[in-house]
């Protein structure tokens, strides 16, 4: 079966594929890497200025109970000595179902790409080995669900260094989920991938999914592929919706046009961010401050549509992000922190143990001894300037909007206004 998914993909990406150059890139090993994945909403997973991911749910906690649960944001990043990749997920909808098909989406793209990354020698095989991803996941999906209409959405992307030295990032995305690219050379962020919400109420739209497709998605129509040239120090951002739609001015009603407004909230937290722990605990933070208004109304008025000029939308919120470095260093090490804001998103409860990243070696013993935790808990230091971060081109995506999308099953209370 897989095999019949694969040539499906290959030939919807067809003519996006042979597009992009045959490139020779440095190769990539699988014989040392690390690999993490987000599992629990109460912390933060980071490395210095290396990397960073976190996924906090901004739905209310009405008479003691959690709306919204569990968490169907799933994310992972796989570093390489020389490469890195992160797998994002936005399952459709509430429950287990959407949660699980992103938990398969992330879990099996990282097994994926770590298996075969040894096979890519070229940019335009690197692009193919995403396509391959995308459709490995979505036959794993439809075969754990197969008369169910479980479908999440899925962003894979592939950061490595050609021959001649320039740095690309290779990004496929199936859905909603954006990609973002950060330079201090411009100071401006720039979106990569990514279709989005103009309203609150377009919020219910998937735009497309992997998973069963009983209700009429086409996977091509909101599917994006597009190779952007990075260089040493440039920040890549992968956010679902329930984060940057909280960057659009519609949503969190400001009069500012997008590009300005998106470049304020990330540029200036990127300049006074210490290391990308901080600055993804201060984009959470954000992100919690800006719907507080909204989730104290639904946690006050648990039967009632939210308001109409209520600022901020309440979702599952997932941001991953990293730097692009010719050698990554400590790639067996990660950190964990807990910020105290996040825990006013959980209702109180007894404390259960946390399962945290290690690192993963194929063929030999964990890069960190198991005795000595790679895991360590910190706290944020002072704010310094990040290390430099430089951004150039990119190619624009391929857009194609379909007429029908998958609807988000999300009550109706969190999106409509009245």
């Amino acid at each position: 079966m897989h095999q019949t998914y694969s040539i499906n993909f290959k030939k919807i990406f067809q003519k996006e594929i042979k597009t992009i150059p045959k490139k020779e890139i440095k190769r990539i090993n699988n014989k040392q890497y690390s690999k993490h994945l987000i599992t629990d909403a109460l912390s933060i997973k980071s490395r210095d200025q290396h990397f960073a991911m976190a996924s906090i749910s901004t739905y209310p906690i009405i008479n003691g109970v959690k709306q919204g649960e569990p968490n169907c944001d799933k994310a992972g990043i796989v570093r390489f000595s020389n490469a890195t990749f992160i797998a994002l997920a936005d399952g459709c909808g509430w429950g287990d179902k959407p949660s699980f098909a992103a938990k398969l989406a992330v879990t099996s793209s990282l097994e994926f790409v770590i298996s075969n990354i040894t096979t890519v020698s070229t940019l335009r095989e690197s692009a193919s080995l995403l396509v391959e991803t995308i459709a490995n996941a979505h036959q794993i999906i439809c075969s754990s669900y197969p008369n169910n209409n479980a479908q999440t959405t899925l962003l894979v992307a592939l950061s490595f260094t050609l021959i001649d030295e320039q740095q690309v990032t290779v990004v496929l995305s199936v859905g909603d989920c954006r990609l973002f690219h950060y330079s201090l050379r411009e100071y401006k962020v720039k979106k990569i991938v990514g279709t989005g919400h103009h309203s609150i109420d377009e919020t219910k739209e998937c735009i497309a999914a992997l998973g069963n497709n009983q209700l009429g998605t086409d996977i091509i129509n909101g599917s994006q592929l597009a190779v952007c040239e990075c260089e040493e120090g440039d920040l890549i951002f992968a956010l679902t919706d329930g984060m940057y739609d909280n960057f659009d001015p519609t949503i969190i009603k400001e009069k500012k046009p997008y590009d300005q407004l998106l470049n304020e909230i990330l540029g200036i937290r990127i300049k006074r961010s210490a290391n990308l722990n901080s600055l993804v605990e201060e984009l959470c933070s954000y992100t919690i401050g800006i719907t507080q208004t909204v989730r104290e109304f639904h946690q006050n008025n648990p039967t009632k549509r939210r308001r109409d000029g209520l600022p901020g939308k309440l979702d599952h919120s997932t941001i991953i992000v990293y730097s692009i470095n010719i050698h990554n260093l400590d790639i067996g090490l990660v950190d964990k922190y807990s910020p105290e804001l996040f825990k006013t998103l959980k209702p109180l409860e007894t404390k259960k143990p946390l399962v945290h990243s290690i690192s993963f070696d194929e063929q030999h013993s964990p890069l960190m001894p198991l005795h000595s935790d790679p895991v360590r808990t910190i706290k944020n230091s002072s704010k310094i300037s990040i290390h430099s971060v430089r951004l150039n081109t990119f190619s624009p995506p391929r857009t194609a909007l379909n007429d029908h999308y998958t609807p988000c099953l999300t009550p109706r209370i969190y999106r409509d206004v009245v």
